[in-house]
């Protein structure tokens, strides 16, 4: 082969070479991480006072739903620093009928629970005449109110407020004040802390039209066994219109 043959060949080759498409790396797919699912009732600890949560879901029907709950915290001594909102709460309600000689007197305790509807998104509003009665209902011991719930104005206009049942008119928040006597842990006082567990929790809508109750369910805490939750005289009611728990009680009117 001749030199100029040998030149050709070389240059054919190199420019085969040189006509190949040059790799080019193909970036790795982003590594997106699965979102965590939102926590549910039943696996959101409690917190280190409650002694139950009672939960539920309202739908309404133009459509709108709720997320229900109700926090029952331990059971405080009148005198106890940390009851003081309650008590004041409670004199304040009653407006003279009780204060703190009536609760040094006959050596009261107070129970907080923290009541919740919360809007469930992309659902209608919740209509504003569907109300909730809530349980504790008033009866032997006295019943305070404050924030989103509020005392029942379908009664006498003379019965005290802290002695009327309470309801929750929609989505919100709020207190009731459970105030119970001679539930101390003073000597001479019976229950050391331990009424609470005499009377019901949760939500009633058996009065209000158009309101469905579904997936109620309650927890009792490690504490609220000692305090003697879930008694041999405790019962969950779970209906279409109801979802409350604990010693029987007459259901709101």
């Amino acid at each position: 082969m001749s030199s100029r043959s040998v030149a050709l060949a070389t240059f054919v080759a190199l420019a085969l070479v040189g006509c190949q498409p040059t790799p080019v790396e193909t970036p790795a797919p982003p590594v997106v991480e699965a979102p965590s699912p939102p926590a549910t009732a039943e696996e959101t600890p409690l917190p280190e006072d409650a002694l139950l949560a009672v939960t539920a879901t309202a739908t309404n029907e133009n459509g709108a739903i709720v997320k229900l709950s109700a926090i029952v915290h331990r059971s405080l001594a009148w005198d106890d620093p940390a009851a003081a909102e309650s008590a004041d709460l409670m004199s304040q309600v009653c407006d003279g009928s009780l204060e703190s000689s009536v609760y040094d007197e006959q050596l009261w305790s107070f129970t907080r629970v923290d009541v919740a509807a919360v809007p469930v998104d992309g659902t209608p509003a919740w209509p504003a005449d569907s109300a909730f009665h809530l349980f504790p209902i008033a009866g032997n011991d006295a019943v305070a109110a404050d924030g989103a719930v509020v005392d029942d104005e379908e009664v006498d206009i003379a019965t005290p407020f802290c002695v009327r049942d309470k309801r929750l008119p929609g989505p919100g928040t709020g207190v009731i004040v459970l105030g119970i006597a001679g539930d101390t842990d003073e000597a001479t006082a019976a229950g050391n802390f331990t009424r609470w567990a005499n009377t019901s929790y949760g939500f009633d809508a058996q009065s209000t039209p158009g309101i469905t109750i579904t997936d109620c369910t309650y927890a009792v805490s490690d504490l609220g066994l000692e305090f003697n939750g879930e008694n041999e005289s405790w019962l969950l009611t779970s209906s279409q219109t109801a979802c409350f728990v604990g010693a029987p009680s007459t259901g709101a009117e």
